[in-house]
């Protein structure tokens, strides 16, 4: 058992010094043989902080009457105080919150983002709900941008019955229409709220050669244009709010296309003409571009304290991306015990718009929580400043 503080034997013997971790957790270091220990090196016990980890309380357990200890995020329960669990050096907990089998609220495992506002496109279902719903769980304001206002209610209310002190609001957003991207993006600095967070997540795939409301082919315009919009209008609420992020959730499908001739962009393929769609071909179309502006803007952004960075989540997770054909549904259905979770592709979303780890970094492409490489053409930089200049003219012609 951990006593208080004053209950340990203050004197330490000689060589010996009392020191505080970054997250104000006392160690012992000895001097003369370099090394650390976790316990007093007199009194044999640990030293308690004061402060419970985020999202920790203390309570008395119903059935044995015995203290116990529920982190309310997680829903993990425990005998041990939390105060007195060693933390992993830097390099073993990293590699516990990485890798293809972390969740979303794990890789946030005990991070306060209280103050911080998120927007989560596309967040009723699928991996935006699960990323939305780990950064609310973890204090964060979240807005659930969405087409569909009841799915939206819907999810909110799940998030708020799991952590009823949970900040989620609802916002109407069809990326399918930009006048309705400028009307949203509008609303949300009438609002006066900072915006430390942007995940641009919503998307669609698989489906028919369809025209948006502006005329556009519509996987390019939801998954792509809708967002490049989107962000450069709250550009200014951003920078106002640094430090802050932009994820875009790209995919490996990026690999599969290519815009370039030369070194020249292909806009007779930007976005898919109908004599040579292919519903694959266009997500993955769709996809490269995010990757493509996520490095443009972080370049544009140099200096002022937005980041922005590309996010893989996983190769045929069960969502419903796949909603649109049935053969895909098919695919996925079969790929199933093979893929990730929904909860664990969300991680590297999240990782990407809140962990420590990234804080700095911007203009990179994340899969597993892991810096990984793209296809060469995504990092092309005289490509990428064309397709923005390109994505502009675009939305003056049809916004």
């Amino acid at each position: 058992m951990a006593e208080e503080d004053g209950d340990l034997l203050e004197d330490l013997p000689p060589g010996w010094e009392e020191k505080t971790t970054h997250d104000k957790r006392i160690f012992y270091a000895n001097h003369a043989k370099r090394s650390t220990q976790w316990l007093h090196p007199r009194a044999q016990k640990t030293k308690i902080t004061t402060k419970f980890p985020y999202g920790w309380t203390e309570e008395k357990d119903p059935k044995s009457g015995l203290k116990i200890y529920v982190d309310h995020i997680t829903g993990k329960r425990s005998y041990c105080d939390p105060r007195c669990i060693p933390r992993l050096d830097s390099d073993v907990a990293k590699r516990r919150k990485s890798g293809n089998t972390v969740t979303a609220i794990e890789v946030l495992e005990g991070d306060d983002l209280t103050g911080k506002y998120a927007i989560v496109t596309g967040s009723n279902s699928g991996l935006g709900y699960e990323s939305a719903k780990a950064l609310a769980l973890c204090g964060a304001h979240v807005v659930l941008a969405c087409r569909d206002l009841a799915l939206a209610r819907s999810a909110a209310s799940l998030i708020q019955q799991t952590k009823p002190s949970a900040i989620v609001e609802v916002m109407h957003l069809d990326l399918s229409s930009l006048q309705n991207v400028k009307t949203f993006a509008e609303s949300y600095s009438q609002k006066k709220w900072p915006l430390h967070i942007l995940i641009c997540n919503a998307g669609i795939m698989g489906i028919p050669y369809t025209r948006s409301k502006d005329d556009l082919e519509i996987t390019f315009a939801v998954n792509y244009l809708g967002h490049f919009y989107l962000t450069t209008l709250l550009r200014d609420v951003l920078v106002a709010s640094k430090p802050a992020r932009v994820v875009a959730v790209s995919s490996h499908a990026h690999r599969f296309h290519t815009l370039s001739r030369d070194k020249r962009l292909d806009f007779s393929l930007l976005p898919y003409p109908e004599s040579h769609y292919w519903p694959m071909l266009a997500y993955a179309q769709s996809k490269l571009c995010l990757v493509m502006f996520t490095n443009e803007l972080n370049r544009r952004l140099a200096g002022t304290g937005v980041t922005a960075n590309a996010a893989n989540p996983g190769n045929m997770i069960p969502t419903n991306l796949n909603r649109n054909s049935y053969l895909y549904k098919i695919l996925f259905f079969l790929a199933r015990s093979f893929t990730k979770s929904v909860e664990q592709g969300a991680a590297t979303i999240v990782y990407c718009a809140a962990s420590d780890d990234v804080k700095e970094v911007g203009g990179k492409y994340f899969s597993d929580c892991c810096e990984c490489d793209t296809l060469p053409e995504a990092n092309d930089s005289e490509l990428a400043k064309r397709l923005w200049e390109f994505s502009e003219d675009l939305i003056a012609k049809h916004a």
